[in-house]
């Protein structure tokens, strides 16, 4: 039925023929894209409460710091073993935060 055709009539569609493939082509590309990117995003969703974490951590620890440096008392005592003990959290998150970031499921 094509073959059949004039030659305008069949430039015409193979040129639709051919814009089809390529439109499929770039479709293709962009669904693959989204993929990566969603890849991605799951990555950075899963440190996002290891990121909460690591403000609270560092706030408790000017927090204590302050109330160490301000009233010398028992509390100067506990704020300094309490900070310490944050710090070592905030240590510990400045690790599991790249390790959660690059770690590949897939």
């Amino acid at each position: 039925m094509v073959f059949g055709t004039g030659p305008v009539v069949q430039f015409v569609l193979w040129t639709l023929v051919a814009f089809s493939i390529g439109s499929w082509g770039i479709i293709l590309y962009k669904l693959r894209q989204i993929s990566q990117a969603r890849r991605q995003s799951q990555r950075f969703t899963a440190i996002c409460p290891f990121i909460g974490l690591f403000g609270t951590a560092c706030g408790i620890v000017t927090t204590f710091l302050g109330l160490s440096a301000a009233r010398p008392s028992y509390i100067q005592a506990a704020a300094l073993g309490i900070a310490a003990a944050v710090i070592t959290t905030a240590v510990a998150l400045i690790a599991a935060i790249p390790a959660q970031m690059f770690y590949k499921t897939s």
